[in-house]
């Protein structure tokens, strides 16, 4: 199976200033409400953090940073596939 290997390394490059961007998000939350995202999650999840935008864009962050994750360890799992990003 032949990849477009230059278009997988470049969207990989892409998701990780993506993430590094998305973890520069986490530490401003983190510093302004002290509370780590490990504390803060369970908490919203729970619905004891309340509907604050800052809240509901923090738990979208920490999504957001899952995802991508996620995207990284199939590529890491399946270096040969072809993802439609």
């Amino acid at each position: 199976m032949v990849t477009n290997q230059p278009r997988l390394t470049q969207s990989i490059a892409h998701r990780l200033t993506q993430l590094a961007q998305l973890q520069g998000d986490l530490a401003e939350f983190e510093a302004q409400y002290a509370l780590s995202s490990r504390e803060f999650y369970p908490r919203y999840a729970r619905g004891e953090m309340g509907d604050d935008m800052d809240f509901i864009e923090w738990a979208a962050t920490l999504e957001m940073i899952a995802n991508l994750n996620q995207q990284a360890a199939l590529v890491t799992i399946h270096p040969t596939l072809t993802l439609p990003w």
